[in-house]
């Protein structure tokens, strides 16, 4: 489950739609300390992982409790994750210190992480690019 601190906007715009750039990362400049969060006060780095599975995915609460304490062994929080219709791929969004501590706790909790690439943006259908 994603951190109380995720609420709230971490676009960086204004109430007007303007960007402002140093709205960007307010809210998570608030949750220092919280997954091992860098020194510095500096927001953790998000990432995108592809998991692909053999089998239709069927994840119970404890099998997802297990992961989150993995993950948090490892400085990782799992936000939320998209699966494809057929249950075989998952599209899952993290925060870590790095991909390295993504595949560190996908492989201690028996989870592929196929593919692994650091997100540095959004890109809203207006065409704007949002900063992480």
């Amino acid at each position: 489950m994603a951190s109380s601190c995720r609420t709230g906007s971490r676009t960086g715009y204004s109430s007007t739609g303007k960007l402002n750039p140093d709205a960007v990362h307010g809210p998570l400049r608030a949750c220092a300390g919280t997954v091992g969060t860098p020194s510095k006060g500096w927001p953790m780095p998000v990432f995108m992982i592809e998991r692909r599975y053999a089998d239709d995915l069927e994840l119970s609460a404890d099998a997802a409790d297990g992961v989150n304490r993995i993950n948090s062994d490892e400085g990782v929080q799992w936000l939320y994750s998209f699966l494809s219709a057929d249950k075989r791929k998952t599209y899952c969004l993290y925060e870590a210190p790095s991909a390295e501590a993504i595949r560190r706790a996908a492989a201690r909790a028996g989870l592929p992480a196929d593919v692994v690439v650091e997100m540095i943006a959004t890109v809203r259908p207006d065409g704007s690019l949002v900063p992480l």
